[in-house]
């Protein structure tokens, strides 16, 4: 089974190839997250596929756009486990400030769930393709949550 990695920038590429030592031809950083996703439905030979992405990333995915609103990624939180107490006082953040909160926060079982849900999704739109999911953090590029 051919293994890829496929990563939104140059950076993520660097935070999953220091923990899993692949060749740097198993790596292709991409443009557009979505559009490479489906494309994969094109390849006909048993593959799994290593999914870098950061926090903008992991919503996009999750709700395949790449403009993701707070009352979205609010409710996608609820999925995960999070209280709506909890986040009540996010309604109109920014989305980058839910990562924060869960980051710092050390909330890294609802980070797992959150890449989980993604796996999921990639893996209906993609059939026949395994994938594996990595959050990586770009403070301090570190994977911060996978399915692994």
């Amino acid at each position: 089974m051919e293994e890829i990695v496929l990563c939104q920038d140059i950076s993520l590429k660097g935070a999953h190839q220091e923990l899993f030592n692949f060749s740097d031809s198993s790596y292709l950083v991409i443009n557009d997250l979505r559009k490479e996703i489906l494309g994969l439905n094109e390849i006909k030979k048993p593959l799994k596929v290593h999914l870098c992405v950061n926090w903008h990333g992991l919503l996009e995915v999750i709700l395949w756009t790449d403009k993701p609103a707070s009352s979205f990624v609010l409710r996608v939180l609820k999925n995960a486990g999070i209280d709506e107490k909890e986040i009540k006082e996010f309604k109109d953040t920014d989305t980058l400030t839910f990562f924060h909160w869960l980051y710092y926060g050390r909330r890294f079982k609802i980070l797992r769930k959150l890449c989980h849900m993604a796996k999921n999704i990639v893996e209906e739109k993609v059939r026949g393709v395994r994938f594996e999911l990595h959050l990586i953090a770009e403070e301090n590029s570190r994977i911060v949550a996978s399915t692994l």
